[in-house]
């Protein structure tokens, strides 16, 4: 269990991520963000990016 939860692969550069945003509308977003900067270029509802790819209706 400690391997799957603290060691793992920690990629530098673009990385997409699921966000729940709590304190607003309560909402699922993936946002893009680059590790080794921490800026944010990129932020989409996670429904719409799900129904882009197929996996919902």
């Amino acid at each position: 269990f400690t391997d799957y939860g603290y060691l793992r692969d920690n990629p530098a550069g673009l990385h997409r991520e699921l966000w729940f945003h709590e304190q607003g509308d309560r909402s699922w977003l993936v946002v893009t963000r680059d590790t080794t900067t921490h800026e944010i270029t990129k932020v989409e509802l996670a429904r719409d990016v799900a129904r882009a790819e197929g996996r919902s209706r």
